[in-house]
């Protein structure tokens, strides 16, 4: 072997073994730093910001050192621990569920986790916690929003936000406390709610052409009862749509919606309403909402 080759054979070799060493220096560095990040956040004789601080360390790691991923797992789970604490090991857990692959092996376990403190005492806790399992379509969680619905006082979160989470993954069973709160609920934000998860309830047809055609109701529980009969029935929506467009002293916002949605829809309008529309159009000095729409619904015309 020449001596140039021998030297860059030499040369290949300890660049190798450096690196190994390297390597090896910082994986013995990382196994330390989460020990003591481990022994940190466990720890109870410390206060609890610097524990959460702990706990947002961990989770950097945390999918690739499973004792820190279960630790703080169970840190969530554990009733006795500081709220604060527990909320820290939440966020650090959700976050690396968006590392789907190497986290999967948790999600019972945090799933699990998560069902303990959708009952907590502190409610910023059991409303991540519920809105969590939602959007996983758990059914304890569900299970527990329609029994808060039902029997407003063992409620876990406010009525709006149940009905919200309850629509993650609405089942039949869910349509009849809905249709409920639309009928008796005093709350205008809850009543639209309810009527924005109904408008996949086929059964509710008759209850959206009531409302949106009612001007004693609420304008914006009209509004989205109208949007929700377009695409239950958009030839009752068609029906609802022409009543309130012609009619003049109808509100001039939802006249607008109505308007857009209507040139967006499958069903062609009626031509008495397409003349209203561009009267609208032509109309200077009109409602400026309404004007714009009536001139989206003359252009796609």
């Amino acid at each position: 072997m020449k001596a140039s080759e021998f030297r860059k054979q030499f040369d290949a070799e300890l660049e190798r073994s450096t690196t190994q060493r390297r390597q090896a220096g910082h994986l013995a560095r990382d196994e330390a730093t989460g020990d003591d990040v481990l022994a940190e956040m466990t720890n109870r004789r410390l206060g609890a910001k610097r524990r959460a601080a702990a706990v947002g360390q961990a989770a950097e790691n945390a999918t690739k050192r499973p004792q820190l991923m279960s630790t703080l797992i169970a840190l969530i789970a554990d009733t006795d621990e500081k709220v604060e604490v527990r909320r820290a090991a939440l966020a650090a857990v959700q976050a690396s569920t968006f590392k789907t692959l190497e986290f999967r092996q948790w999600t019972p376990d945090y799933h699990d986790a998560l069902r303990v403190a959708a009952t907590d005492d502190d409610r910023n806790l059991r409303v991540q916690a519920l809105e969590i399992l939602a959007l996983n379509k758990d059914p304890y969680a569900q299970q527990l929003l329609l029994q808060g619905l039902q029997k407003p006082r063992e409620s876990l979160v406010r009525p709006v936000e149940a009905v919200r989470m309850l629509g993650y993954d609405v089942h039949a069973e869910h349509y009849p406390a809905l249709r409920q709160i639309v009928a008796e609920s005093k709350q205008p934000a809850l009543r639209r709610e309810a009527l924005r998860v109904l408008a996949a309830d086929s059964s509710s047809v008759d209850l959206m052409r009531d409302i949106a055609g009612d001007r004693q109701e609420d304008r914006h529980a009209r509004t989205t009862a109208a949007i929700a009969l377009q695409s239950l029935a958009p030839k009752e929506f068609a029906k609802v749509a022409r009543d309130v467009v012609l009619d003049d002293e109808d509100d001039n916002d939802l006249r607008a919606s109505v308007i857009t949605a209507l040139a967006r829809s499958p069903e062609q309008a009626g031509s008495d309403v397409v003349l209203k529309v561009r009267e609208i159009d032509e109309s200077p000095g009109g409602n400026r909402r309404l004007n714009r729409a009536a001139r989206d619904f003359t252009e796609r015309r």
